[in-house]
Order: structure tokens, then C-alpha cells, then sequence
């Protein structure tokens, strides 16, 4: 346990001097504008995991959120967020301690650090790592590219501490003790065992699984049936069949119980045809680049390396998704892990090495060679089914297009080629001479080591834009806290231009949860923003087909009683000058200039006067039922 604590303190101390956290504050978000600037800036889906968390520090859970897509209200029980359910519970309880959306979405990004630490530390001593080697390929593994381009723009990916726990399944499931059996005196040997500690545990760790995220779900999914397949052909071992299509069993089960809400929420509701559309060629642009794996991160330290990662995509069709790459520790532990699957390809063995006891608790399922071989198999399994224009394709083309960006496999790969390194780390420290000074020589070349591998892995490009980001955070503050002035407790306010959600996509330079600023900055406030495409609270999409007046009268009369502009989504201020005319407010604009507002009270009231209560009640009645397109910006 020491040990584990000892892990985590040095994960999170990295983590802090790395981005360099005392030049910012946990209550400012580590991410917020411009996208294209490095895997830390203000990526498009940021201020969607800020709504959900402040959803449910406002209103107690995240399915449903009153303050937005106003009249009607949000529900996100279609939005694939479910199987986070894990995840979601911790965010809930830190919300409860901050009170503060942004200063738990930083939170939680540094304590991912110490759980993916400590859970890939235990893992790998499980598998036969000794403690000094488990550390190496603990914080490495915490300090992967692929933490840093998740951040907390994707927030929930960045907690991938259940991957490791991952390997370890697939490893058990073809060692002589697989999950949910036991041995038996019967004439197979064997039997399937639910009520043994190991069952429950492992049963347990199913469930985490399927509540930390559907890719990391899937993805384990996705693995043990290779593993499993090539197991069962090779050695015919009925009892590994069994495990592996319980393991699924129990994974798939915890998927459906998660997914509960949203099931009676489509026996209530009907499905929504126009909620998150994906397509084949999805697949296809956020598969897994292979060569990306060796590479070297983008923006490299050293220059002639930054330049060489520069190359490989500077005229690639297919740019891909950011982080994949391994690192150089973790691109040696790729190459020796296939190299060790192709030698032991040449032999034929007719069941799994078996290490000897390691002592209490630490009894690795398979030796070293075995384990490495393991996560050969499951390594080039996943790249033939993840890699671009791999089996995933054809898996899309088939239907299942919920599972999109397969090149999230590489954290799963990068685990695997880390254990390995691991291995070869202990390899080496026994074949050094049994000298005083061999335990102090081993500290310190695996200290230099994790230093190393963490400079390598972390590019300076992925620190913070503290300053830039405090600049445009304390002009929304600003600006929101005179909006909430303005109006009176509990006013609506109308989002324009209108952006439909989700994944609306980013457009004339508007993310698609850029809308969700006025929320994320105000308590007293509701937003017409964030009503679900295609519902009744997507009642914006018809309104926005008329003119700038039809479509204010409708505002005012569904209760709004203000409207912030946001002037990114215009190429002149000709809508804004039209709205300041009818409504004979001059407005007022957020230090930055990009945004503006109106108070529609003063208008509200003389449209009442004009159409009266039954044309008010009419005219409310057509807004909520004229839904439009929900593909069209205006």
C-alpha cells in the first residue's frame, strides 16, 4: 500500500511540474480557446463535460438539467454518458466538496494521474513486475501522449485507470485459473464457480469496466475475444471459452443495467433520429496509424524529432486523432513485445508457462514470456481490427458506428508495451552482479529512466496558455456577471446564433459547446442553448427558418428576457444591429468584443400589448411545435 501511495505522490508531482500548475488557478480552466493550437487549448468538447459537472452539482445528476434548453429543459438520457457512471459518481462527490465546475474538472484531471498510476503499479506487479520496475511502468504509463491530448477537453478518456485492470483480465482468462471457474473433480476438471472471492472480485472489475467509459468497455470487449479466439483454437480449452464468454456476459450485463435510464427513456419518448449521426467514413479518420505508435509526440523537445513527427503528417489524407504515440520506452516495449510473439510463434506449447510462487498475493496468472505473448496476440489483433481501413470499417459498414475512434486502442497498447519494458528491466537488474551496490544502482538508472520517458512523452506545447486563457475567462466573467445584474433571478436568455447539440461542429469559429459559457458562468440564469436536437427543447431550429423579428416575438413569448449574441458567428453586425433596432435596446458588449446582450423585457412587454394573451398563448404554442431543420445555422 506504501508503495501505491509513493506512486501516486510522484504521478501528481509530475503532473504539477509539467504543466506547470502555479502559473494558473484550479478554479480557470486548464483549456479554453482556440483548438488549433496545441492539445491543451480550448478543444471543442471542453465546455461539455463543465456543463455536465456543474449540471449535477446544480441539480444533483447529470440526465437532467432545467437551467438549459429552456422553456422545456435538457435530458441527456440518449447521450451515450451512462457508461461513465463511475466516473460521473467521483466528479459528483468533488463537486460537492468545490461547489465550483471548473476547479472539479481540474481536480479530477490531476487525481487521473494518480489513479491510471496506481492502478497500472498493481497490475504490474500482479503480472511479476518487482516494485522498482512496477514504478517505471506505472508513471510512464500515467504520462502517455494520449493523457495529455485527451486533457480535459475529454475529460472522462483521461480516467483510463481501469485499462490496466483490462490486461490483467486478459492475461487471467488463459491462465490455468480463469475468471468464473475453478477446478473441479470432475471428468472436464473444472467447473464454473460465481460465489468464489476471486469471481467477485473479478466480477467487480467487470463493472468498473463497463462505468468508465464505452470505448474502454468495447475495447475490452473487443480484446479478449482475440485473445480468447486464438487460445481456444490453439489449444482447444473449453474452460477458456467459458471464461472469456462469461467475462462478456458480465461486461455486456453491467453496459444494460447502466443504460437503464435511457431505455426507459426510449419507451417513453420513441427514439430520436436526429441525435449524433455517425457515418463509416468516421471510422475511417479516427482509425489507428501504426507509424504513429514509433513516432515521436508532436512538438517534440528536440527539434530534429519534432520535425520527423511534422513530416509524417504534414501531408497525410488522414490526420488523425493526437496522442497515440507510445513514447520511445514505450516504442522499444512495442518492438520487443512482437518480437517475443514471433519466437514464440516457432515453438508449440500445449499449455501456458506457469511461474513459480512469488509469494502472498503476488502470484502472477502467467511467466513473463507467456504475459508478453498474451498481449502480442491482443497487440496485433487490435491493430488489424483498429488500424485505418482495418476490420473496424467493415465493422462500421455493418452498423455498429457508435464505436468511432478505434486509435484509442493505443493506451491499451501502450500498457501492454510498458509491461514488457518492465520485464526487461527486472531481466537486466538479475543479470547484474549480486553487489552492495546493485539495489542503489537500480533506483537511480530507473529514476533517470521515468525522468527521461516523461521529458520524451511531454511536449512543451502541451503546457497551458495560462495568461491567454485567464484573459478570455475573466472577459466571460465579467461580462456574465453583468448579464445576471441585469436581469432578475431565474430570466431566460436566448443563445444566439443558434447551435444545435450535441456535435453541432465548429462553425464560423463558434465550438460546438461555446454556448454553454453563459451557464458555466452564471447560477441564477436559464439558457436556450443545450435542448437536445430534434425534442420540443429544440424549439430554436424552427424558429431561426423566419426572420430576426418573427423570431424575437417567439422568444419573448415562450419567457425570455434576454439575448447574448455571440459575434464569432457573424461575418457583420448586421443581425446585431437588426436586433438593437427592433428591440430598442443599445446593449452592451464583453471586454473581449466577442460577445453581446440585449434585454428583451422592455420589447417582451410591448408584444404582449400588440398580441394580447390569446396571441401570446398562440404564438408560444407554434415555437414549441415548429421544430425546423435541425442541421440549419442561423
Amino acid at each position: 500500500m506504501l508503495d501505491a501511495v509513493v506512486v501516486a505522490v510522484v504521478a501528481v508531482g509530475l503532473a504539477v511540474v509539467c504543466l506547470q500548475l502555479w502559473r494558473g488557478a484550479l478554479s480557470v480552466p486548464l483549456v479554453y480557446l482556440e483548438p488549433d493550437r496545441s492539445p491543451f487549448a480550448y478543444a471543442p468538447d471542453a465546455p461539455f463535460y463543465l456543463m455536465i459537472v456543474k449540471g449535477a452539482i446544480d441539480h444533483g445528476w447529470f440526465l437532467t438539467n432545467p437551467s438549459l434548453g429552456f422553456p422545456v429543459g435538457q435530458a441527456l438520457h440518449e447521450f451515450p454518458q451512462g457508461l461513465d457512471h463511475l466516473n460521473l459518481a467521483v466528479l459528483q462527490v468533488l463537486g460537492w466538496v468545490t461547489g465550483n465546475a471548473f476547479t472539479t474538472a481540474n481536480l479530477f484531471y490531476l487525481l487521473t494521474f494518480a489513479g491510471v498510476a496506481v492502478s497500472a503499479y498493481l497490475v504490474a506487479r500482479r503480472l511479476g513486475c518487482s516494485r522498482i520496475a512496477g514504478m517505471v511502468v506505472a508513471v510512464v504509463y500515467a504520462f502517455l501522449p494520449y493523457h495529455f491530448a485527451r486533457g480535459t477537453a475529454h475529460l472522462l478518456l483521461s480516467a483510463y485507470w481501469l485499462v490496466p485492470v483490462a490486461a490483467l483480465l486478459l492475461v487471467q482468462v488463459v491462465s490455468p485459473r480463469p475468471p468464473f471457474t475453478a477446478d473441479a473433480d470432475t471428468p472436464r476438471g473444472w467447473r464454473i464457480a460465481w460465489r468464489s472471492r476471486s469471481s467477485l472480485l473479478w466480477a467487480l472489475a467487470a463493472i468498473g469496466l463497463a462505468s468508465t467509459g464505452s470505448y474502454y468497455a468495447a475495447l475490452t470487449l473487443t480484446l479478449v475475444a482475440i485473445v480468447v479466439l486464438v487460445d481456444v483454437v490453439a489449444r482447444r480449452n473449453l474452460r477458456v471459452l467459458a471464461s472469456g464468454a462469461l467475462v462478456v456476459a458480465v461486461v455486456l450485463g453491467a453496459a444494460t443495467v447502466n443504460l437503464v435510464p435511457t431505455f426507459v427513456y426510449w419507451a417513453e419518448h420513441g427514439r430520436n433520429d436526429n441525435l449524433v449521426q455517425r457515418g463509416p467514413s468516421e471510422t475511417e479518420v479516427n482509425g489507428l496509424k501504426i507509424s504513429q505508435l514509433v513516432l515521436p509526440v508532436e512538438g517534440h523537445r528536440i527539434g530534429p524529432l519534432a520535425e520527423i513527427q511534422a513530416d509524417s503528417t504534414r501531408f497525410s489524407i488522414i490526420p488523425a486523432e493526437r496522442g497515440q504515440q507510445l513514447g520511445a520506452l514505450g516504442a522499444i516495449g512495442f518492438v520487443a513485445m512482437l518480437v517475443v510473439l514471433l519466437a514464440g510463434a516457432r515453438r508449440r506449447t500445449d499449455a501456458p508457462e506457469v511461474p513459480p510462487a512469488a509469494g502472498p498475493g503476488w502470484d502472477p496468472p502467467l511467466a513473463p514470456g507467456g504475459v508478453v505473448r498474451v498481449f502480442g496476440i491482443a497487440t496485433v489483433g487490435g491493430i488489424l481490427i483498429a488500424a485505418i481501413s482495418g476490420i473496424s470499417l467493415i465493422v462500421s459498414g455493418l452498423g455498429v458506428k457508435e464505436i468511432r475512434s478505434w486509435n484509442r486502442i493505443s493506451v491499451f497498447i501502450g500498457f501492454f508495451a510498458l509491461v514488457t519494458v518492465g520485464f526487461g528491466i527486472d531481466w537486466l537488474r538479475r543479470r547484474l552482479p549480486d553487489r552492495w551496490w546493485r539495489t542503489p544502482a537500480t533506483v537511480v538508472a530507473c529514476g533517470l529512466l521515468i525522468g527521461l520517458a516523461v521529458l520524451d512523452q511531454f511536449s512543451p506545447r502541451m503546457v497551458p496558455r495560462y495568461d491567454e486563457t485567464a484573459t478570455v475567462f475573466a472577459s466571460d466573467r465579467t461580462f456574465f456577471a453583468r448579464v445576471e445584474r441585469t436581469l432578475p433571478p431565474g430570466s431566460a436568455v436566448l443563445n444566439v446564433p443558434y447551435m444545435f447539440f450535441p456535435e453541432s461542429g465548429t462553425i464560423f469559429g463558434i465550438g460546438p459547446y461555446d454556448s454553454a459559457r453563459g451557464y458555466l458562468q452564471t447560477d441564477g440564469l436559464r439558457w436556450s442553448w443545450g435542448g437536445v436536437v430534434g425534442t420540443e427543447a429544440d424549439w430554436a431550429a424552427g424558429a431561426i427558418q423566419g426572420d430576426t423579428t418573427d423570431l424575437l416575438e417567439r422568444a419573448v413569448a415562450l419567457g425570455f428576457g434576454g439575448l447574448v449574441l455571440d459575434r464569432r458567428g457573424y461575418e457583420d453586425r448586421a443581425r446585431e444591429d437588426e436586433i438593437r433596432r427592433i428591440t430598442g435596446d443599445p446593449g452592451f458588449a464583453s471586454p473581449d468584443g466577442t460577445l453581446a446582450f440585449f434585454d428583451l423585457r422592455e420589447y417582451g412587454r410591448t408584444v404582449r400589448a400588440r398580441l394580447g394573451p390569446d396571441g401570446m398563448r398562440a404564438l408560444r404554442a407554434t415555437a414549441l411545435a415548429d421544430r425546423g431543420n435541425p442541421r440549419v445555422f442561423g
